[in-house]
């Protein structure tokens, strides 16, 4: 599939190490893994599989790496948002995050503890995304948002364009998938 398509950037979720990342995309791409994976975040690691996000690059863009930040309060084991910067200091600079976001509220809102913890990510990003603007940045959100944010008036999307001009590129995109319960397939 990375050979079909080739990308420059891919954003990734859901992986374990470096090592598999590498193993699907090759030897012509950077790695940058979520600083969660780092051992100074041990605490923030579950003790038997972990999910990171992050980033491959292909080797001959240039890079940097600034610290991935927690879009949930408190030492929450919850994914971090990886951040890259693309052609760091030049004009066509890019900022970019990778994010999985909390599932278990997909639609409607509901006074949940998973949508509580949603809708705390999407006020983390959209402040990111308003200091992005508030710095001339060009920016871009990409990941698993686990809910469908082109919903007309969807309470998610609200949250995180509060204070910011975000635009939603992949409105018009049918996602038709929808997560099954393991424990439950038929729901």
């Amino acid at each position: 599939y990375v050979d079909k398509t080739q990308a420059d950037i891919i954003a990734f979720q859901e992986v374990d190490s470096k090592a598999a990342v590498q193993k699907a995309v090759g030897d012509g791409y950077a790695i940058y893994l979520s600083d969660r994976a780092q051992s100074n975040n041990k605490h923030l690691q579950f003790s038997d599989t972990n999910q990171y996000t992050g980033f491959a690059v292909r080797k001959d863009i240039e890079v940097s790496d600034p610290a991935d930040f927690s879009i949930t309060r408190g030492n929450s084991k919850l994914r971090f948002a990886s951040y890259i910067v693309v052609n760091p200091s030049q004009k066509d600079e890019l900022h970019l995050l990778s994010v999985h976001l909390k599932a278990g509220c997909s639609g409607a809102y509901k006074n949940s503890r998973d949508c509580q913890t949603l809708s705390q990510q999407g006020e983390a990003l959209a402040k990111w995304m308003s200091e992005r603007e508030k710095k001339k940045e060009q920016y871009a959100v990409m990941g698993d948002f686990n809910h469908n944010l082109s919903y007309q008036r969807d309470w998610l999307w609200a949250i995180m364009t509060l204070g910011n001009d975000a635009q939603l590129v992949t409105r018009d995109t049918q996602a038709d998938c929808k997560v099954r319960s393991n424990k439950n397939p038929s729901k």
